[in-house]
């Protein structure tokens, strides 16, 4: 999906981890020590048909790899095995006791490290936004959204061998001559450059133009759609890449006009309309992270490759997590009496079955999720209050239901000679 989906979460990260950073992604789970208590707030058939698509996926892209839970490598060819028992578990189990307790029975449950402690984990989220624009700069709507620019490089960390292996997937940069007339790969322009500065400006890169606050916030989801006010045509637009430049949140530099408890994309949206033109692109500027998008044809798809699942979908850091798990996620969730609530009337303790299938540019570390919340402004309403302490778990399945399913598959085949 926005891929970089660059979560309504990246707001509002102001803080660092408390524990000493790991040394080895083997360390980034353990059997869980816990339980979690499901409590499913959502219906289980949007499940099912994202972990069939996943399951669809995963077979023709990465059924030769492994996932990681620990010490334990799990063949993605096994894990399907695991999806689809899980399937089956849903389909014969209606009520979530009976489910809950065969998954325990088949299932490994692992858990995070955590932010602080083991199974913690700190939750935003993000959503799809469907905004207004134009196909030329009229009005309010002044800011391009851009294509990827052909002089935007990329370097793959980890095609350089294991010592990189914890560094970050791609370096990002442009080619220049140096003094000595010699290439060398420098920073890329960042968002003061690009937009202050008009750093794009003549390489016919504009893709639409939309309201400057309304692109921030779409570089932050990484995919929305665009509904254009000549002719009501919509369109998607998805992550296409990345300016190379580290993300920084612009709630940080709000604090002495938005108090940090009463954060949220609400306010720091409703201060923003407060500023002037030029104030606004300074605050702006603060985060150099730049964002670039492509036309797409159907629904934005996830970083694995799939359709993000409101709230099903959740980003985490590939580096430590397994890209494709099923998971379980219990934080709190808003409840409004409005549509026009800037706070929750109240908050319900959920405990959801989660598909890890998505990545996200303020999503780092073993403790970081970015929940799915859905398209529109009740998402957005949600999503944009979203930041607080929960609990992270990933289930694999067993090596005893490993073994269980490949014999039942080798029997079918038997059967069928």
């Amino acid at each position: 999906m926005r891929t970089y989906a660059a979560l309504l979460a990246m707001v509002f990260l102001l803080g660092s981890c408390a524990r000493a950073p790991i040394k080895d992604i083997s360390d980034a789970l353990r059997l869980s020590e816990t339980e979690p208590n499901l409590r499913e707030s959502l219906p289980l058939k949007p499940l099912v048909i994202a972990i069939k698509r996943e399951i669809s996926h995963l077979y023709k892209t990465r059924r030769k790899q492994s996932m990681q839970f620990g010490d334990r490598l799990v063949p993605v060819e096994d894990y399907i095995l695991g999806l689809r028992y899980f399937v089956e578990l849903i389909y014969k189990h209606q009520d979530y006791v009976s489910l809950w307790k065969m998954v325990r029975e088949e299932f490994e449950i692992y858990e995070s490290y955590g932010r602080k402690e083991w199974g913690e984990a700190f939750i935003t989220s993000y959503y799809e936004p469907l905004i207004e624009g134009r196909k030329k700069p009229q009005g309010k709507f002044t800011q391009a959204l851009y294509i990827l620019p052909k002089d935007l490089v990329e370097i793959r960390m980890r095609e350089f061998g294991e010592r990189f292996a914890l560094a970050p997937p791609a370096v990002r940069g442009r080619l220049m001559q140096d003094e000595n007339n010699e290439l060398a790969v420098v920073p890329y322009l960042s968002r003061q450059e690009i937009d202050e500065g008009q750093g794009l400006n003549g390489q016919g890169l504009e893709l639409m133009y939309v309201d400057p606050i309304e692109s921030f916030f779409l570089q932050i989801q990484g995919s929305g759609t665009v509904r254009l006010q000549e002719n009501s045509r919509e369109f998607r637009v998805g992550y296409a890449g990345q300016n190379g430049h580290a993300y920084k949140p612009i709630g940080r530099f709000l604090t002495h006009v938005i108090p940090l408890k009463e954060m949220s994309l609400q306010r720091i949206e409703a201060y923003l309309r407060t500023l002037s033109p030029r104030a606004l692109q300074r605050y702006l500027n603060m985060n150099p992270s730049y964002i670039f998008f492509k036309p797409l044809k159907e629904n934005a798809l996830t970083y694995l490759g799939v359709p993000a699942t409101a709230g099903r979908t959740i980003a985490i850091d590939r580096k430590y997590n397994p890209m494709g798990a099923l998971g379980i996620l219990e934080f709190q969730s808003p409840i409004f009496n409005s549509k026009l609530d800037m706070k929750p009337a109240a908050w319900k303790g959920v405990a959801n079955f989660v598909l890890a299938q998505d990545v996200g540019g303020a999503i780092k570390g073993p403790g970081r999720v970015d929940v799915f919340w859905g398209r529109g402004s009740a998402a957005k309403q949600a999503a944009g209050v979203m930041k607080q302490t929960g609990k992270l778990y990933f289930l694999a399945p067993s090596e005893k239901l490993i073994s269980k399913l490949k014999e039942r598959r080798h029997n079918n085949e038997v059967r069928r000679l």
